[in-house]
Formats: structure tokens, C-alpha cells, sequence
């Protein structure tokens, strides 16, 4: 026997977990990392912090543009209101487009399809 073998054996047994997913009954590597399965389905959790942040970036971006264009309208110096104009559509956009996203997750007429779109959708 070699010495040295037989200490790299003792040290993986001391650090081995014990509660790896192949000691844990009906529990696949894949439940870990993925999500747990149900009914041979993913069932995707509710991004909750996106669809606040993207309600929170429509308004933000709409009030931005509509006091840009007031702005751009009303003072002498367009400068301002340029620049409220640029920031409103920067914020505007995304938070747009996510909200389209999850209008369109709750129009969904099928469990696959809210489950698609889900998958779409990132988590914060």
C-alpha cells in the first residue's frame, strides 16, 4: 500500500457531505441546480423584484419624458430638457418592455405558455 494514497482517502472521507443529493431519496442532481420538479414539470418562481423594478422604470421614464418635453417646450435653455428627454428614454424603455412582458404573462392562455415566458423573464 502506498502511504500517500491512504491519507488522500482518510482526507476525502473527513469532507465528504453528508448530505449529498445522492443520500437524499428521490432527490436528482438536476432538482439542486434547476428548481424542483413537479408533475415532470419546472415550475418557475414569480419574479417578483422585476416586475417591481419594471413598474418603477415605466413610471420613472414616463415622468422624465413628459417633464423633457415640457421642458424642451416652455424654457429658453433646451439643454435641460434635453437632458431629462435622454434619461426618461433610457429609463422608459426597458421598464416598457417588461411590462409588456409580464402583460403578456398574464394574458397567457396556456400553463406552457406562462411557463415560457417565465423562462424569459430574469431574476433579480
Amino acid at each position: 500500500m502506498n502511504p500517500q494514497n491512504d491519507s488522500f482517502d482518510i482526507m476525502a472521507e473527513e469532507h465528504k457531505d453528508k448530505s449529498s443529493p445522492e443520500e437524499i431519496p428521490g432527490l436528482k442532481v438536476d432538482d439542486i441546480h434547476f428548481g424542483i420538479m413537479g408533475n415532470d414539470e419546472y415550475v418557475a418562481p414569480f419574479p417578483k423584484k422585476t416586475l417591481y423594478c419594471s413598474i418603477a422604470l415605466f413610471i420613472v421614464g414616463s415622468v422624465l419624458v413628459i417633464v423633457g418635453c415640457v421642458e424642451l417646450l416652455v424654457v429658453e435653455d433646451k439643454t435641460n430638457g434635453l437632458a431629462l428627454l435622454i434619461i426618461g428614454a433610457i429609463a422608459f424603455i426597458p421598464g416598457m418592455y417588461y411590462s409588456y412582458i409580464f402583460y403578456k404573462l398574464y394574458r397567457a392562455k396556456t400553463q406552457s405558455e406562462r411557463m415560457r415566458i417565465l423562462r424569459e423573464i430574469p431574476e433579480m
